[in-house]
């Protein structure tokens, strides 16, 4: 009961009572019928205080999280009773820091974090928030590490279903034992929420990068994706587009280059940046060097200039996008602040 109040799926409490989906609607249907309700709904009505946000988490009142097997995917866990944005619905443009001190009980080389929309299926598995974040690598078994980060949203859930508006927590998949984190403090504080452009960049509003992009892990680079800068957010890239960029900004680790392009997340289904058979039909420009032989923690600043070869397929944000790519030698945790990333269309 427990479990379906906290909105995990029946697929996923299947999986955790090691029993088969049939079984589990067997047992779903006796408890209804035992409770006399016939809906999740009445059940959250009966269980008023079970379905609170969890908050107060402490080394008294440590929240316990037991990551399931995924197959492909790894080991994952999905959340949707934390503050802030429990009965709320995420909104492109949000931006939330989530500060954590947690323990391990196995080795995890790699750990992620990402907001989602598990009710609307774009990749015939969730609809992805805000890109997958790798906050935490080389994870050894009862450490205490404690991390702060910030989640940028890049689009809307689609409804304030705490399903819509899920935090997801994933292993990476050579992770050989099955993970339990205990977190001792969880905090997630939205601290920016605009459904403009993302815009007035500087040192107080900085933009940051981290080692985003779950597919790419292990590889010698990263991708980022942003579509809610102007003046393509709300437009429609345009064969022959010229645009200007000028960006200043650091890096906490040494990087090769860093090198940016246009892209069109619906020219085919699926994930054309993993996909190569559709790569080439959602690539709407060059790549285009924005930097190379980057060392840490120097401010660099430039400026380049962007033109577009191919005509986005629609003007919806995920049809133009500027993916910002890092080419690194480290295996080690990025991340880059811009305090400024200014991109204008050229008139012509």
């Amino acid at each position: 009961m427990e479990m379906l109040i906290d909105g995990i799926s029946p697929k996923e409490i299947a999986f955790l009572m090691k029993i088969s989906n049939k079984t589990f609607y067997v047992h779903k249907n006796n408890l209804y019928r035992k409770l006399n309700i016939h809906s999740i709904q009445e059940l959250f009505a009966q269980n008023p205080s079970k379905k609170q946000p969890v908050n107060n988490i402490s080394e008294e009142n440590p929240m316990i999280v037991t990551l399931y097997d995924d197959g492909n995917f790894g080991w994952k866990f999905k959340y949707n009773s934390l503050q802030p944005f429990y009965e709320e619905k995420i909104e492109a443009g949000d931006r939330f820091t989530v500060n954590l001190t947690f323990t391990s009980n196995v080795k995890i080389n790699d750990l992620l974090v990402s907001l989602v929309d598990n009710t609307v299926k774009e990749d015939g598995y969730w609809t992805d928030l805000s890109g997958f974040l790798h906050f935490r690598c080389d994870v050894k078994p009862h450490i205490e590490y404690t991390d702060s980060f910030t989640l940028i949203t890049t689009v809307s859930a689609s409804s304030a279903n705490p399903k819509a508006n899920t935090l997801v927590i994933m292993a990476n998949i050579d992770t050989e034992e099955q993970p339990v984190l205990t977190f001792t403090r969880f905090k997630i504080i939205q601290t920016f929420r605009d459904k403009k452009p993302l815009q007035n960049i500087s040192k107080k509003n900085p933009m940051i990068i981290h080692s985003i992009n779950a597919g790419l892990a292990g590889k010698k680079y990263l991708t980022y994706r942003c579509n809610l800068l102007p003046p393509f957010y709300g437009d429609k890239i345009k064969a022959g587009d010229d645009f200007t960029i000028h960006f200043t900004f650091t890096s906490n680790i040494k990087l090769n280059s860093l090198k940016c392009f246009f892209y069109d997340d619906l020219v085919e289904k699926g994930d054309a940046l993993l996909d190569e058979g559709c790569y080439s039909l959602a690539i709407l420009s060059e790549h285009y060097e924005l930097m190379k032989n980057i060392k840490p923690n120097i401010e660099y600043k430039s400026k380049t200039s962007i033109t577009a070869s191919k005509t986005a397929s629609t003007t919806r944000p995920k049809s133009n996008i500027l993916v910002i790519v890092v080419y690194y030698e480290a295996p080690e945790l990025l991340s880059l602040e811009f305090t400024r990333f200014d991109v204008n269309k050229v008139k012509k």
